[in-house]
C-alpha cells in the first residue's frame, strides 16, 4: 500500500501558501524554507512524520511535519502542474480575507466544474485562511470575523447558477491544528478510507501504551516547561499558588477550602485545559478518524472533574475563614498547614493527575475503537 492514503491540492494565493507551510515547521526551519522559497520557488510537497519536522529539498522540496495529518500528501503549487487535475482525491482553494473576491472565485469553480466532469469522486473545499495577526484593533477583529461567518452565503450569492455549489464544502484555517478539518473523512474509496482508519488505530494503540505515552511522545512535561514564553510553568509555582491562599482572597468565607478551589479554578482551570487540549492533540490530532471538535469537549468536561476532585481532596478539613489575619495565619496556615497542603496537591494535579487522566481516557477509547475492527 502507498504511504498516503489521500491526495491533496492546494490552490490560490502565494502568502497563504507559504504562511501555512511556516506553520508546521519550526522557527529555524520557517526563515531557512522562505529564503529557499525567495532564491529557488519549487512546488511543495507536505508529508506527515513523527518526528520533528524537517524539510528534503529537491526538484519539488518535501516538508515533514507531526502537524500534518496521517496518511495525506498534500501539494501545494508554486511553479507549475505536479499531475494531472482530476487525479487528485481532493483540491483545497485557499481564500484570504476578504473571502469572497467574485471574480477568483468564479474562475475557481467553473475551473472546479470542468475537473469534476472527468472525476466525479474528487472533493473541492473552500478554505478561508483567516490569519490571526491580521486586524489592528478590536473593530477590525470583528469585521473580518463576521465576513468570515458570512463568506459561504457569499460566495453562493455570486455562482448560484454553477452546480458545483452543491459540491463545495468550506473550512477555516487558524493554526496547524485546522488541517485535521481540510482532510477530514475518506477518500471516496470505501476500502482506502477503511485501510486508513485500521492503519491509524494501530498507530493510536501504539502512541498510547505506557512506555511510550509516558515518555518523549505523549508525555507533557516538555510542553509544560517549554510552552509558548513558559506559559504553562506557572501552574507548577507554588509561589503561584499560594498568591491564592491568602487571607484577603478567603476572608468572609465559611469554607476556606472550597474558596481556595475556587480561586484556582478562576484563575487556572482554562490555562489547564488548554494544556491538556494541547497534549492530546500532539497524541492524536494527526491520526484520528472520529469528530476531534467533539471529542475535545468530552475530554475538557471530565477533566474539570478532576480537578475539582483532586484540589477538594487536600484537606479534610471544613473551616470558616478567622475574623484576623493574624488568627488565619497562625491557625490555618501555620497549624493547619492548609494552605501548603493545597499548594502541593495543585502541583500534583499538573505533574500527576492530569496525565494518569489523559492516558485513562485514551485508554478508554482504545477499548471503544477496538470493537470498530475485531
Amino acid at each position: 500500500m502507498n504511504n498516503y492514503f489521500k491526495q491533496i491540492l492546494f490552490e490560490g494565493d502565494e502568502d497563504p501558501k507559504i504562511n501555512i507551510i511556516c506553520d508546521v515547521l519550526s522557527e529555524g526551519l520557517r526563515s531557512e524554507f522562505r529564503d529557499r522559497q525567495n532564491r529557488k520557488m519549487t512546488n511543495v510537497v507536505m508529508m506527515h512524520c513523527n518526528s520533528f519536522p524537517f524539510i528534503d529539498y529537491g526538484n519539488n522540496t518535501t516538508v515533514y511535519s507531526p502537524f500534518v495529518p496521517y496518511g495525506t500528501e498534500i501539494i501545494v503549487l508554486f511553479n507549475g502542474k505536479i499531475g494531472k487535475m482530476s487525479s487528485y482525491d481532493e483540491i483545497v482553494y485557499l481564500e484570504p480575507y476578504p473571502f469572497t473576491l467574485g471574480e477568483k472565485i468564479r474562475s475557481e469553480l467553473e475551473q472546479a466544474e470542468n475537473i469534476l466532469k472527468e472525476n466525479s469522486k474528487i472533493a473541492f473545499k473552500i478554505m478561508f485562511y483567516r490569519n490571526t495577526n491580521q486586524h489592528s484593533g478590536a473593530d477590525d477583529l470583528i469585521g473580518i470575523d463576521q465576513a468570515l461567518k458570512n463568506a459561504p452565503d457569499q460566495i453562493k450569492k455570486i455562482i448560484f447558477d454553477s452546480e458545483i455549489v452543491e459540491a463545495i464544502d468550506y473550512c477555516v484555517y487558524r493554526t496547524p491544528k485546522d488541517l485535521i478539518n481540510v482532510v477530514y473523512g475518506g477518500c471516496g474509496d470505501l476500502s482506502v478510507a477503511i485501510s486508513t482508519c485500521t492503519e491509524r488505530f494501530k498507530e493510536f494503540s501504539e502512541r498510547i501504551k505506557p512506555d511510550v505515552f509516558y515518555g518523549p511522545y505523549g508525555d507533557y512535561k516538555d510542553t509544560l516547561e517549554f510552552g509558548c514564553e513558559y506559559k504553562y510553568s506557572v501552574l507548577v509555582q507554588t509561589e503561584s499558588i499560594n498568591r491564592l491562599t491568602k487571607f484577603n482572597k478567603v476572608k468572609g468565607t465559611n469554607d476556606i477550602l472550597n474558596q481556595y478551589v475556587k480561586n484556582y479554578t478562576d484563575a487556572y482551570q482554562e490555562l489547564i485545559l488548554e494544556l491538556i487540549e494541547e497534549v492530546y492533540i500532539k497524541t492524536v490530532g494527526d491520526i484520528c478518524f472520529w469528530d476531534l471538535e467533539k471529542d475535545i469537549i468530552k475530554l475538557k468536561e471530565g477533566a474539570k472533574r478532576v480537578i475539582s476532585d483532586t484540589l477538594s481532596s487536600s484537606s479534610k478539613e471544613k473551616e470558616k475563614c478567622p475574623e484576623f489575619e493574624s488568627d488565619y495565619n497562625n491557625y490555618v496556615r501555620n497549624m493547619l498547614k492548609m494552605d501548603t497542603k493545597f499548594a502541593e496537591k495543585a502541583v500534583s494535579l499538573v505533574e500527576n493527575e492530569i496525565l494518569n487522566y489523559l492516558h485513562s481516557y485514551l485508554v478508554r477509547k482504545e477499548e471503544v475503537l477496538a470493537n470498530t475492527f475485531v
